[in-house]
């Protein structure tokens, strides 16, 4: 797999990836998958249920007005 307009590969959770997200909700959409490094090898998160929480509470605080958004595992 490789990145393409709507696919966005982050290899670690940073602040960076809320520009892609603000990007994509104001496009057609995308998806974003955490853990990927930008050449698609699976790197992994150390734990994805803590992952999935900052990512939504990152979304939650610093984006107005709030994206429609759908974190799956």
């Amino acid at each position: 797999m490789r990145e393409t307009r709507t696919l966005e590969f982050k290899e670690t959770i940073t602040n960076t990836f809320l520009k892609t997200v603000s990007a994509f909700s104001n496009y057609d959409g995308g998806t974003i998958i955490f853990g990927i490094d930008d050449e698609g090898m699976i790197k992994g998160l150390q734990d994805v249920k803590q992952a999935c929480l900052d990512i939504e509470n990152k979304i939650n605080d610093s984006i107005s007005p709030q994206p429609n958004y759908i974190l799956e595992i």
